[in-house]
């Protein structure tokens, strides 16, 4: 073999490996910065409530209930779209459908 090829191929994989250490040694460094990132970030605390509910207000939510209950089924609901996700219109149409 040539021994301009063998230095020629030489140099190349001198380079390979050179160019490999480096990019590692970056991926090393993202890797412990986005760790650094997750350390940091404080969790949230779940919230309670602190105000409990009534009885009369238990008559009062009742009775919204069940107005638009009776307004779905006849349908005469219009507080929302049944069809947008989250909504208690799609909670009225998932239950009845």
């Amino acid at each position: 073999m040539n021994p301009k090829l063998q230095y020629g191929i030489m140099a190349l994989c001198a380079i390979l490996v050179i160019a490999f250490v480096v990019i590692g040694i970056q991926q090393k460094n993202h890797s412990e910065s986005l760790e650094r990132k997750i350390a940091n970030n404080s969790k949230p605390t779940k919230a309670t409530k602190d105000v409990s509910v009534t009885s009369e207000d238990v008559k009062t939510y009742k009775s919204i209930v069940e107005s638009s209950i009776d307004e779905f089924l006849n349908g005469e609901y219009t507080d929302d779209d049944i069809f947008e996700d989250g909504t208690a219109g799609n909670v009225f149409y998932s239950l009845f459908t």
